[in-house]
């Protein structure tokens, strides 16, 4: 079951113990960042599975929540965010093109 769902047996048994908000910062998160959930979702499933998967184990959760409380457009959640890659590449892939190109 954990291969089909692309993740170890310890990552899975790590999820099960998770209550269904454990990703609720990604959803505030993608927010702050202008991203359509749903339709990345819609577009991406399996990149919108792992960015829950990633935010659901995330030992940084307090200080996320803090960063997005007090000034979520502070770049300084990148350091310590595991989805920061694939969140900045959906940014910019989100992004119009800049003028002249």
């Amino acid at each position: 079951m954990a291969s089909d769902a692309g993740m170890s047996v310890a990552e899975l048994r790590a999820l099960a113990d998770k209550d269904e908000n454990s990703a609720q910062l990604l959803a505030l998160r993608m927010d702050a960042l202008r991203l359509n959930t749903v339709d990345i979702e819609r577009r991406q499933p399996k990149v919108m599975q792992d960015l829950q998967r990633l935010c659901s184990l995330c030992g940084a959760k307090h200080q996320c929540e803090h960063d997005l409380k007090d000034n979520p457009a502070d770049p300084s959640w990148r350091a310590y965010c595991p989805n920061a890659d694939t969140l900045g590449a959906l940014e910019a892939e989100s992004s119009p093109p800049a003028k002249g190109k």
